[in-house]
């Protein structure tokens, strides 16, 4: 199981977008069985998640793993069937007026305890679930604490904003301090490094994210697209376009959280979609969750046949396929429409390093 911690230490950020709709993403759009952990005492992803019913309750809320009672509350999680039509459980924040931990990470003795059965308990969910993302509050106290020091991959989303930017120092001084030699944390691949969040059009934010490219290129995730050409005799040829991931501010993003939609689902979302499933798709790269694959035969057969017609482009035409959804300007995949739509479908039942085997 990868475990995705969402942190910064300013709230306002898009923690909670990012974390409820990547998440939706990966269970809807892939099929991944995903858990959101609402550590944040506002619990905004609890009510967001909560509107529609977009995810399952487990029967106890996210401190309850900071206890030492969550071998007692994840044996009764596992008691339960998972959902398989949206497989995506919510560890809600706890209800109003109870207690939200008022400890500080100088009590020591309570930190490691509640670090320790955190840890316990993740190696408890590991064997029910794919992908774990945890929405943080933005106090840097034992909760954000306990995710840092459990998660596999980290990433902060920012405001492309003078006071965001003079803080990402202190950001990497608190995540190196808890994931260095952290058990879990994936020390070449896990920091995902900073997602440029709430962007606007302005002057000051065009400089901003500019200077932020040229400088810490090293920090952003990079989108990677195919361009495909096609010859006059029909051949094709594929090249790549890269840029990199970020979040606009835009209003249908605010109406699917305010109205607990998966921002695709929202009328006039179209271009906004277009932008942030590519944004996604590279996360979720760079998770690399892994899965037992298990394809359809169709689905293989499907597979088989774009790998007969474009024996050298056949991965790099798969992929663009899962990431954009779209196969309107690809060339021909497959012999049939319904292989192609197979082969969209493929993207359900194996991770994405079946593409890379």
């Amino acid at each position: 199981m990868k475990i995705l911690a969402i942190t910064n230490e300013k709230g306002g950020v898009g923690k909670t977008f990012l974390a409820t709709q990547l998440a939706l993403y990966c269970a809807k759009q892939f099929s991944i069985k995903t858990a959101v952990i609402d550590l944040d005492s506002q619990g905004n992803a609890t009510h967001m998640l909560h509107k529609n019913k977009l995810a399952y309750d487990a029967p106890f809320c996210s401190l309850d793993l900071l206890k030492p009672e969550f071998e007692r509350c994840v044996s009764l999680l596992k008691s339960q069937p998972m959902e398989t039509e949206c497989p995506l459980l919510l560890i809600p924040a706890p209800e109003q007026g109870q207690d939200l931990i008022n400890h500080t990470e100088q009590n020591e003795a309570d930190l490691v305890k509640s670090i320790s059965y955190f840890s316990q308990a993740m190696d408890e969910l590991d064997d029910l679930l794919d992908l774990a993302i945890i929405d943080t509050n933005p106090n840097p106290d034992m909760r954000s604490t306990c995710a840092l020091f459990n998660c596999t991959h980290s990433i902060f989303p920012i405001q492309l904003l003078y006071e965001s930017l003079t803080g990402v120092q202190s950001l990497y001084d608190r995540l190196n301090k808890f994931t260095s030699g952290a058990p879990r944390f994936d020390q070449e691949h896990g920091d995902l490094g900073l997602l440029p969040s709430m962007v606007e059009s302005t002057p000051y934010q065009i400089k901003a994210g500019l200077e932020l490219a040229e400088k810490q290129a090293d920090l952003l995730t990079p989108i990677r697209e195919a361009v495909v050409t096609t010859g006059p005799d029909n051949t094709i040829s594929v090249t790549e376009k890269e840029c990199f991931a970020a979040i606009k501010r835009r209003t249908v993003f605010a109406e699917a959280q305010g109205e607990g939609h998966p921002v695709w689902e929202m009328p006039n979302s179209d271009r906004g979609w277009y932008e942030l499933k590519r944004t996604f798709f590279a996360l979720l790269e760079r998770l690399d969750v892994t899965f037992e694959p298990h394809p359809t035969p169709e689905q293989e057969q499907a597979f088989a046949e774009c790998k007969e017609l474009h024996p050298e482009h056949y991965r790099a035409l798969v992929r663009q396929l899962w990431l954009s959804n779209n196969f309107k300007d690809l060339p021909k995949l497959t012999k049939s429409h319904e292989h192609t739509l197979a082969l969209l479908n493929m993207r359900h039942n194996v991770p994405l390093s079946y593409l890379n085997d």
